[in-house]
């Protein structure tokens, strides 16, 4: 972030922030409260140059300080319209009783919001996210790793619409009686679970067969390969016509498709009723 060129355009705006931050406090700033705030200039003047050519320098100080106002700009409105999406997902956000999702939801990112200062520390995450939303990209932070986790957190909650609440809950608890306070993911669980309900009458021919059973005899007479386009073949139509995004739904899922044929290829026979449970 802090290269050379963007450090000598936004010093202008550096000295306007540092006093303003200095108004009615001590005269003295330390280095790490500049740094801070040089961090804080730049976030806003990359935040405005997204999807612009990054090598476009600006090329007086006009332009630093337009550039940045522009960019302080667009962080607010960012910040606005996260809030929007996270009252969106709150009318009708499911959790199934899991701890960690629910206190990531409706505490922590309430928090981010209620703390989130876009003048002086854009840049800031404030908060950990701790639920582990699927290919979340950790080089991201302020609005721009909240914006990215939400959007990802309402893909997960289309897949999890497609389940009752009960018929999920069960089903989770079969997994793991103690699902409630683990910290893993519930889509990619469900997921599994799902997949595997409705491979077993195909594989064994036998509605009633466990999920080792089923998993066991697919394993035997189906290669890697097949295994995962038959997964992702059975998503898409898991998801089309049902989730409101059925395609980007399969995209933010398909790497734990990925993720499970892989599992499935390792683990030993004892172990394949701890991949999956059928849904009942």
């Amino acid at each position: 972030m802090e290269s050379n060129a963007w450090n000598m355009d936004a010093q202008p705006v550096l000295e306007q922030l540092a006093a303003r931050y200095l108004a009615g406090r001590s005269r003295c700033m330390t280095y790490a409260r500049t740094r801070q705030l040089m961090e804080a200039v730049l976030y806003c003047m990359e935040f405005e140059q997204a999807g612009e050519d990054r090598q476009l320098q600006p090329k007086n100080e006009e332009d630093g300080t337009l550039r940045y106002q522009r960019g302080l700009a667009a962080v607010q409105q960012a910040v606005r319209k996260a809030q929007l999406q996270y009252s969106r997902m709150a009318e009708a956000f499911r959790d199934f009783g899991n701890r960690n999702l629910r206190d990531t939801f409706h505490r922590a990112i309430p928090g981010f919001f209620r703390l989130y200062d876009p003048i002086f520390a854009p840049q800031e995450t404030l908060i950990t996210m701790d639920y582990p939303v699927l290919n979340q990209d950790v080089s991201l932070c302020g609005v721009r790793a909240v914006q990215a986790y939400l959007d990802r957190l309402e893909l997960e909650q289309e897949f999890l619409h497609l389940f009752p609440e009960p018929l999920a809950v069960r089903t989770l608890l079969r997994f793991d009686p103690d699902y409630r306070r683990q910290f893993y993911n519930l889509s990619g669980v469900l997921l599994r679970c799902v997949l595997v309900t409705a491979l077993r009458q195909e594989v064994t021919g036998d509605r009633t067969a466990s999920s080792a059973v089923c998993l066991a005899a697919w394993r035997k007479t189906t290669a890697p390969a097949q295994q995962e386009a038959k997964l992702e073949l059975l998503l898409q139509q898991l998801t089309a016509g049902r989730c409101p995004h059925p395609q980007a739904v399969c995209r933010y899922l398909a790497p734990e498709l990925h993720g499970f044929v892989q599992q499935l290829a390792v683990t030993r026979q004892e172990g394949l009723g701890h991949l999956a449970v059928c849904m009942e």
